[in-house]
């Protein structure tokens, strides 16, 4: 697949490489590719991240006062952006 921008800066972060021992002693290297699914939460993931950091930025410029309910979700996308990757590569 030759695919551009965010969607293949994702597959590349998820994609796992490692050598093992194959045949006799030869070394092999193994590629795990992520699903699409999981390339595809990853992606929605990262634009509600975005709208939301957008979402709290009009709100303090328009009403000039900081939503906690609005950074209650940042933290909540960020930590299961976080929680995802870490969990992906072990």
């Amino acid at each position: 697949m030759d695919e551009v921008g965010l969607r293949r800066w994702i597959r590349d972060a998820l994609t796992t490489e490692y050598e093992r021992t194959g045949r006799g002693k030869k070394m092999e290297k193994v590629v795990r590719e992520p699903s699409e699914r999981a390339v595809f939460a990853v992606y929605l993931a990262i634009i509600l991240l975005a709208l939301l950091t957008l979402l709290e930025a009009l709100h303090i410029i328009l009403l000039h006062t900081f939503n906690t309910d609005i950074f209650s979700l940042l933290t909540t996308v960020t930590g299961a952006l976080l929680g995802f990757f870490f969990s992906y590569k072990a």
